[in-house]
């Protein structure tokens, strides 16, 4: 299962790339990695216990693939002096729910209660799953209005710009 699982986060490290480049965007390319993890994710929710160590092994080259997107749009975006909290952060939120894990883990120790940690697990991602959707909509709304802007300023001068005289003389700019 181990082995699968990082075999499988690898091709999630080689996948991105070419996500990235057929969308032109490492936002979008982060969606569909999202999706991925989520799509292959689910049928845990119904699977054997054998069934689920394959699937949630498989689940990696989605994310791995967004932790790419994640880690890009980071660097990208945050401010280098504020890169250290915002990583810190993260790391505090990831250790948080591993820990809530581990506790369910002790209150649900019977083998026929684990269907509530994967029903936890699989809620708590598709609960991120969802923020990120609404942060990527949202940043694509703000880009549309920047770009709309800009446009809107370029037609706006080039309305109101003055004809331009190339090749013109001093004598005939005194005229």
């Amino acid at each position: 299962g181990r082995g699968f699982g990082a075999l499988c986060g690898l091709v999630g490290t080689f996948a991105f790339p070419t996500i990235q480049e057929a969308t032109k965007s490492v936002y979008t390319a982060g969606l569909i990695s999202l999706i991925l993890f989520l799509v292959i994710l689910f049928p845990t929710l119904w699977s054997s216990p054998v069934c689920l160590v394959f699937i949630v092994s498989f689940s990696r080259i989605g994310l791995w693939a967004f932790d790419l997107a994640i880690t890009q749009i980071t660097q990208e975006n945050v401010i280098e002096e504020n890169r250290g909290i915002v990583s810190s952060v993260q790391t505090a939120s990831y250790q948080a729910f591993f820990l809530c894990i581990q506790v369910l883990g002790i209150v649900f120790s019977d083998p026929v209660d684990f269907r509530y940690l994967i029903l936890f697990s699989v809620g708590v991602v598709s609960c991120a799953s969802g923020l990120y959707c609404f942060w990527w909509r949202s940043t694509r709304l703000r880009h549309q209005e920047v770009v709309q802007l800009a446009d809107d300023e370029l037609d706006s001068l080039l309305k109101n710009e003055e004809p331009c005289s190339y090749g013109s003389t001093e004598e005939q700019d005194r005229k």
